[in-house]
C-alpha cells in the first residue's frame, strides 16, 4: 500500500553542479517561503490558539519527503507509505490522525493539510501546514479530555482524505467534518487559513520558476539541507539555547556562544 504521484511530464530532472551563492539563494528563498506561509496563516485564522498562541507550524519538503524548511521533522515518508490512492496536481489532503502521519500531530485537535507542489507537470516538492483547532468534538469542549482512555474520546478522527481534488473543494466532506465539532465556524475559517498557505509554497514563491531553473533549484536543495543539518549539529555541541519571549505568542531562541568566539545569532522556532 503506497501513494501514487501522477505526473503529466515524465521527463526526468537533470542533476547539475551548483555554486555556493546559488545554494544560498535557494536556501533563503525557501526560508522566505516559510515565513510567508506563517504570515498568511496568522492573518487569516480566526481562533486565538493560532493567531495569538501560534499553535501551528509549516513545512516544505523535497519530492522525496525530506524536510528542507520547517520544524519537528518530516512525516511525508510514512504518509506516502500509508496512503493508498493516487495524488495529482491540485489535490490537498487533510488529516488529524497521529497514527497516519508519523505523529506529526500529537492529538486529534491538530489538523494538518498536505499539498503536493508541481511545476510544468512534474512533482517537485511537498508542503504542509498544521494548526490546532478550538474544538474537535469528543467528550469535552475543547477536545482535550484529561480522563480519556481512547483516542476516539477526543472527537472526530480524520484519516488522510482529499479535501480538494484537482483544485475542487469537496464541500460535502467538509460539511460532514464540521458537523461533528462544537465550533464549526471557527474551524471552517481556521481550515481555510491552513489551506491558504499554499500560494506561499507555490513555484512562483520558491526558486523553481522565477529564479533558477527547476533542475538548478532541485540540485541546490540537497546541499542546502546538508548545510542546515551541519549548522544544527555544530550549534548543539558548541552553543547554549536560551528561549526568549517574542510578540505573537512565539519564542525567539538565542544561541549563547560557548566556543564560537563571541558569535551570536537568533532563529525562529
Amino acid at each position: 500500500m503506497t501513494a501514487r504521484l501522477l505526473e503529466t511530464n515524465k521527463d526526468p530532472l537533470k542533476k547539475i553542479d551548483v555554486d555556493g551563492v546559488t545554494v544560498d539563494i535557494i536556501e533563503n528563498a525557501l526560508r522566505n517561503a516559510r515565513e510567508e506561509m506563517d504570515a498568511v496563516l496568522f492573518r487569516t485564522a480566526m481562533s486565538p490558539g493560532i493567531r495569538e498562541q501560534g499553535d501551528c507550524f509549516p513545512m516544505i519538503a523535497n519530492k522525496d519527503g525530506k524536510m528542507v524548511v520547517g520544524q519537528f521533522g518530516s512525516f511525508i515518508g510514512p504518509f506516502l507509505e500509508a496512503y493508498d490512492d493516487e495524488i495529482e496536481e491540485g489535490d490537498i489532503i487533510l488529516t488529524n490522525d497521529p497514527y497516519m502521519c508519523n505523529a506529526a500531530v500529537s492529538h486529534l485537535p491538530d489538523w494538518v493539510v498536505l499539498v503536493p507542489v508541481f511545476k510544468d507537470g512534474r512533482h517537485i516538492a511537498w508542503s504542509a501546514m498544521f494548526g490546532h483547532m478550538s474544538d474537535n468534538g469528543g467528550m469535552v469542549p475543547g477536545s482535550i479530555p484529561i480522563e480519556a482512555t481512547t483516542i476516539f474520546q477526543e472527537g472526530i478522527r480524520i484519516p488522510p482524505t482529499k479535501l480538494y481534488k484537482k483544485g475542487v473543494l469537496q464541500s460535502d466532506l467538509l460539511e460532514l467534518i464540521l458537523h461533528n465539532v462544537r465550533t464549526p465556524q471557527w474551524n471552517r475559517f481556521d481550515l481555510n487559513a491552513l489551506v491558504a498557505h499554499k500560494p506561499g509554497c507555490e513555484p512562483s514563491a520558491i526558486p523553481h520558476s522565477n529564479g533558477p531553473s527547476t533542475s538548478t533549484a532541485r540540485s541546490g536543495e540537497w546541499p542546502a539541507w546538508v548545510s542546515t543539518s551541519r549548522c544544527w549539529r555544530l550549534a548543539a555541541g558548541a552553543c547554549q539555547w536560551t528561549p526568549q519571549r517574542h510578540g505573537g505568542g512565539r519564542f525567539r531562541g538565542v544561541f549563547s556562544p560557548l566556543s564560537w568566539g563571541g558569535l551570536r545569532f537568533a532563529i525562529w522556532c
